[in-house]
């Protein structure tokens, strides 16, 4: 009997942890510049906003660039975490889910540690969905040359060469799949650094040439800008739409409706000739916090392009800007510096009109660079101070209060002496 209700008790608890609402994370512990990716398993019934997540450094919010995607059932979350070391959190707001036949809602929280060591390269976005093609942003944060594999299902050798402290564009489309896939793909570095990015890659022939023939003939050359700006400043990027056909009269540029008061264009209507391009700058200022994206279309009668857009914006963040076509903005304009022939860029270094610009650290070559984590002293000596202190104040209580026969009879006879006092009444006869 008593066997049975054990065995009944750890199939509950068992199906308990199924079926609750999880939040999950390969580590707890990460270098600064790395790609967190998280994921959210669990009978999920609304979808899970972006406005509705933070990362968090001691209670305070920052602003870092990240996103959500559903794959499936599952929901990832991948972030550019900061350079800066301490302890941080993942918060997600009230997600609602449905166990044991109830309807529930759940904040959902993850505790993570960035520590003072650099990560050897960041990638950016940390998900993979798509049923075209994907840009990802690699940056090198070494001060020397590294390569970069990754694998699809038709070749296992793929590889990218990214120069010391520098960013670099990979696009993968579903032309390196020969089927649709769902997985895993592995990013991984000379210098043994690895990402397990999820991917589900939709493949649909017919879709893939009516694509081709949509969008060869009117191109941007930026397929995105993702970035994390100050509030208040003003930035510039550019950008080129070329005509690969015939002439194209009356193109419009479009700006979505929900950043449109944020972004302005050098123009919004042009002509292209045949195997013309123009370049198009666009400028960027925000005047209030946030989490913003959106996109820029470019149409015409038959043919369009897009970008896609999305920003972080801080009252005080240091501008991060992972796109291969920044050469129209000045070092100044980023808060970077340029680093001397003798120094080495810790952080994101761009390409400016000044020349490599360095958003982060300008540091002697020859210093040498900790990148583990040690021991914090301090927090284990306050930690003992503490648990010494309970410790005499139960053992001082317990002492109070913990009486003795002798002491009980000493009392009694204390008591009677004084209701049968007798000293000075008594007299010899």
């Amino acid at each position: 009997m008593k066997r049975g209700i054990v065995l009944f008790f750890i199939i509950l608890f068992s199906f308990t942890l199924i079926s609750a609402l999880n939040i999950t994370i390969d580590k707890t512990n990460f270098k600064q510049g790395e790609t967190l990716i998280a994921s959210i398993s669990g009978n999920v019934l609304e979808p899970i906003d972006k406005n509705d997540i933070g990362f968090y450094k001691e209670h305070v919010q920052i602003p870092i660039i990240f996103d959500i995607v559903k794959i499936n059932e599952t929901y990832y979350i991948y972030g550019l975490l900061p350079f800066q070391e301490g302890n941080f959190s993942l918060k997600i707001k009230e997600v609602a889910y449905r166990e044991f036949n109830q309807n529930k809602k759940q904040d959902l929280e993850l505790n993570f540690t960035i520590n003072n060591g650099f990560a050897d390269f960041g990638i950016n976005p940390g998900v993979f969905l798509t049923s075209s093609s994907q840009d990802f942003f690699l940056s090198n944060y070494l001060d020397k040359t590294i390569t970069i594999y990754y694998q699809t299902d038709n070749d296992l050798n793929k590889s990218l060469t990214i120069p010391a402290q520098e960013t670099k564009k990979l696009s993968i489309g579903i032309g390196d799949f020969d089927n649709s896939f769902l997985g895993i793909i592995i990013f991984s570095s000379t210098t043994g650094f690895t990402y397990n990015l999820p991917a589900y890659i939709i493949r649909n022939d017919s879709k893939i040439n009516q694509n081709i023939n949509e969008t060869e003939r009117l191109v941007f050359s930026l397929s995105s800008i993702d970035a994390q700006l100050k509030k208040g400043e003003s930035y510039v990027y550019t950008t080129n739409i070329k005509n690969k056909g015939n002439k194209l009269e009356n193109i419009t540029l479009l700006v979505s409706k929900d950043i449109k008061k944020y972004i302005n264009l050098s123009f919004y209507t042009l002509s292209l000739d045949k195997e013309e391009q123009k370049e198009v700058r666009i400028g960027v200022l925000f005047s209030k916090i946030g989490n913003f994206s959106g996109t820029i279309t470019a149409k015409s009668s038959n043919f369009s392009d897009d970008i896609n857009l999305k920003f972080s914006i801080g009252e005080n963040t240091v501008p991060l800007i992972p796109v291969p076509n920044a050469t129209g903005i000045t070092c100044s304009s980023i808060k970077g510096k340029v680093c001397s022939t003798t120094q080495k860029c810790f952080g994101n270094n761009f390409e400016t009109k000044d020349g490599w610009c360095c958003v982060g650290n300008c540091t002697d070559k020859n210093t040498p660079v900790n990148n583990g984590g040690g021991t914090n002293w301090t927090a284990v000596f306050i930690i003992i101070i503490i648990l010494l202190a309970i410790a005499g104040f139960f053992f001082w209580k317990i002492k109070g209060t913990k009486r003795t026969a002798r002491d009980v009879l000493k009392d009694k006879e204390k008591s009677f002496s004084e209701r049968y006092e007798t000293k000075g009444k008594l007299r010899n006869y």
